[in-house]
């Protein structure tokens, strides 16, 4: 049994996957509606006979500062007092905060962003989660992954050229992920590991704030 590094970005697990399991049933495959939340893998449904693991793909960095954002905007907070508690409480924090004429502005980085960071992160998610799936994970006929990235700008060539490195880091592993889901906000790529197409299918802004509310409210 190989030991699987854990992940150490702490979320809402049941937000992301009632998140995933509503937008590939309203976008994907309109029969996916009977899964069950569990747990190793996240998402699992008996009659279809398929398991789906759901992840967040971005780095601890990433995670903090999506917690920020969580945690103080769109609260109603005084811009003063969110700058404030950043510079106090995050001391990692190597963005920006402004405010300007009673609006708060973010962001995580100063100048310019690495791209290929969000693209290192998709990977290593991948790998650590084809390790756990042959380590201690219920398996079905077909097992998927759905990842979520956090950002809009992973491009569905970048995914081509990394698809040959994560097939080879995982080539040792006897059971590997039959479809990968990459959540990059306004679309989801939908990756065949076996063939290597790679679809992609564009969310417009109606259904990302329907899938958000019902989301919501279960």
């Amino acid at each position: 049994m190989k030991n699987c590094e854990m992940n150490k970005n702490k979320f809402d697990n049941k937000y992301y996957e009632k998140y995933a399991i509503l937008s590939l049933m309203y976008c994907y495959n309109n029969t996916w509606g009977s899964f069950i939340l569990s747990d190793k893998p996240d998402l699992q449904n008996s009659y279809l006979d398929i398991g789906i693991e759901v992840t967040r793909a971005i780095s601890e960095y990433e995670g903090m500062y999506n917690g920020i954002v969580n945690k103080y905007f769109g609260k109603g907070f005084n811009g003063e007092y969110i700058k404030k508690n950043i510079e106090e409480k995050f001391e990692k924090f190597r963005g920006e905060v402004s405010v300007i004429d009673d609006k708060t502005l973010i962001s995580g980085h100063k100048g310019l962003c690495d791209f290929k960071t969000h693209i290192d992160e998709i990977e290593k998610a991948i790998i650590l989660k084809t390790c756990k799936l042959n380590n201690n994970y219920k398996t079905y006929n077909k097992n998927h992954l759905y990842l979520f990235t956090g950002t809009s700008l992973v491009k569905d060539y970048d995914l081509k050229d990394k698809l040959k490195d994560i097939k080879e880091a995982t080539l040792s592993y006897k059971i590997s992920f039959d479809l990968l889901f990459i959540n990059c906000l306004d679309k989801i790529f939908v990756v065949d590991m076996a063939s290597e197409n790679i679809t992609k299918i564009l969310i417009d802004e109606e259904m990302l704030i329907k899938i958000k509310a019902e989301v919501a409210k279960k």
